[in-house]
């Protein structure tokens, strides 16, 4: 059998007609593994002048950023505002959901040249609704374009030669981009030499105009201004956007986040024994995939963990109102050990990313010791 004929029956299958295809290599080039190739095509891409006067912007230059700030974010929060800002950003719109978090992102220190301004949203909803009622018409007209990341998401640009701008000017009809996560959970500030691995998910980039409303804690809801909705979100990763999800930016920040979370879903279904769980010689479930997380293969180099202006002692002293020393003591000696048993177990854990860590939760093993 020659190449063509074998490749032939590798991408298209076997022939149930007598009628030849009109291409018989079709599938055979169809993708680039960041979305579908003919969709990354730029209907100007031949107007360089156009798409390169963005270029010497910053990256997020024309960008505001939505988000959504509680009280477990304080130690991180002053971190969060200037990665923003060093990237070009002038407006930060901040959602709470409580007064204390209201005042706490009113009086917070800001960096020069950014505008943090707080909106208050559904105190008796859990956080996802609550956003998806947010008036995005408030904001509409303040940026160009808006960017919709939680405080443990870090955009980065890995080609300096491209704003996210430019990337819109390129291509003028889609409404939405996606930025692909990175993840890359964090054990403590002195790691370096990062690694991180592609994520099941990402964040949006949208034209502010063109935003609707907020449709979930992943994506805007766009119109279709070409009434083919292929345009009116396409994927970005393969123009060197990411998101860099910290998914634990310190151990303190899990623990953190496991005694103080008002999400209603599998990562948080034990808060309300946590502690008797972590006594027990036992991990609550958003610590086990942490444990699952950390012994994901890393194969893309990730940026230093911002920490320089984090809040470590915050940190430390808002942990202590969870758990006393003795217990988180504890607590990482059962992390370590399922780490380590998870490591034994990788050829029977569930693919990642293949499916989403709501669903992995219940398939990770329970602790054998």
């Amino acid at each position: 059998m020659g190449i063509r004929s074998f490749a032939r029956r590798l991408f298209v299958g076997p022939q149930t007609t007598t009628t030849a295809p009109s291409d018989p290599w079709i599938g055979a080039d169809a993708g680039n593994g960041f979305g579908a190739k003919r969709l990354l095509r730029s209907s100007v891409q031949f107007d360089s002048l156009a798409i390169a006067k963005h270029a010497s912007n910053a990256a997020l230059d024309g960008v505001q950023v939505l988000t959504r700030y509680c009280a477990t974010e304080k130690p991180y929060w002053y971190g969060f505002l200037s990665h923003y800002c060093d990237l070009g950003v002038k407006y930060l719109n901040v959602c709470v959901q409580s007064e204390a978090d209201f005042d706490a992102v009113v009086h917070a220190p800001v960096p020069d040249g950014l505008k943090v301004i707080c909106h208050r949203i559904n105190a008796k909803l859990d956080p996802s609704s609550a956003l998806r009622e947010f008036d995005f018409r408030s904001i509409s007209d303040q940026a160009a374009f808006t960017l919709l990341v939680d405080c443990d998401e870090y955009f980065y640009a890995l080609r300096p030669d491209l704003a996210i701008s430019g990337l819109f000017c390129a291509f003028p009809a889609v409404g939405q981009f996606y930025l692909p996560w990175l993840m890359c959970p964090v054990l403590t500030a002195r790691e370096d030499d990062l690694l991180g691995f592609w994520g099941h998910i990402g964040k949006p980039v949208a034209h502010s105009s063109r935003i609707a409303s907020v449709a979930n804690d992943h994506s805007f809801r766009v119109d279709d201004i070409t009434n083919d909705p292929r345009h009116c979100s396409s994927p970005a990763g393969m123009f060197g956007f990411v998101i860099v999800h910290y998914w634990s930016r310190s151990f303190r920040d899990c623990l953190l986040k496991t005694f103080n979370n008002r999400f209603k879903d599998s990562k948080s279904s034990d808060l309300s024994f946590a502690l008797e769980k972590i006594r027990a010689g036992d991990l609550p479930a958003r610590l086990r995939l942490l444990a699952y997380l950390r012994v994901q293969t890393g194969f893309l180099p990730v940026p230093s963990m911002p920490t320089r202006n984090f809040q470590l002692d915050l940190e430390e002293r808002m942990v202590r109102e969870c758990l006393n020393t003795e217990d988180e003591s504890l607590c990482r000696l059962t992390f370590d050990r399922y780490c380590e048993q998870l490591q034994k177990q990788r050829s029977r854990l569930p693919l990642y990313p293949a499916a989403a860590l709501k669903s992995i939760v219940d398939e990770l093993p329970s602790p054998n010791w």
